[in-house]
């Protein structure tokens, strides 16, 4: 995934900034639903954010009876920083 995301920021312009997004995580831990609730700035950015996002997986949250139960109500959070390595 990171790969994937560092690619895409190397072909383009040399943004950076921090996208805050949300998912919902299935029993499996596949998430999906991913929305942007705070741009970085760059609609580049945040369109890969969600992309990245969508279909990969995440440990999935474990109820009281220590079973995997899917979160949606309410999502993950978090915050992706956008930012190149120095070469």
């Amino acid at each position: 995934l990171y790969t994937r995301v560092m690619e895409l920021l190397r072909s383009r312009a040399k943004e950076s900034g921090q996208t805050r997004v949300s998912v919902c995580v299935d029993v499996e831990g596949r998430m999906s639903n991913a929305k942007v609730i705070r741009s970085s700035g760059s609609q580049r950015l945040d369109d890969a954010a969600i992309k990245a996002l969508n279909g990969n997986r995440l440990e999935p949250a474990i109820g009281t009876d220590g079973k995997p139960i899917a979160m949606c109500n309410p999502p993950y959070e978090f915050t992706y920083v956008w930012r190149l390595p120095e070469r």
